[in-house]
């Protein structure tokens, strides 16, 4: 899904147009972003940095990467 601008990579959702109507029937456009968070995820076996919707997180679409596989051996002395 290249080319879309700020989107979530797990569902896609990206920004949304929905329509204002005031009182006097003038009618506007306004756009919703949607909520990402930069989340670090194991994609295609690799560790990644990538834009994440906060729903997909709440519903566990993530697959994240535990602390241990970030950090790095301890040097041997």
């Amino acid at each position: 899904m290249k080319g879309r601008g700020r989107h979530c990579e797990i569902c896609g959702k990206g920004r949304m147009e929905r329509h204002l109507v005031s009182h006097a029937k003038n009618n506007f456009v306004r756009y919703a972003k949607p909520n990402l968070h930069r989340a670090r995820v194991m994609l295609k076996g690799r560790v990644k940095s990538v834009l994440v919707c906060a729903s997909c997180i709440k519903r566990g679409k993530v697959p994240r990467v535990p602390a241990r596989i970030l950090t790095r051996p301890a040097a041997a002395s």
